[in-house]
């Protein structure tokens, strides 16, 4: 998200995985955090 703010992007496209909800809990998901904290539009790929 730094290099999105630093570029002044408008949007931020993400590969989303196919992780268990265990792992998402133990590990958290990266997409996840992007789309809850980007100051810009964000598309998942699924």
């Amino acid at each position: 998200m730094a290099a999105a703010s630093r570029f002044n992007c408008d949007i931020i496209v993400l590969g989303r995985s196919d992780k268990t909800i265990i792992d998402r809990a133990v590990l958290g998901s990266v997409s996840q955090h992007v789309v809850n904290h980007a100051k810009c539009n964000v598309v998942l790929v699924h």
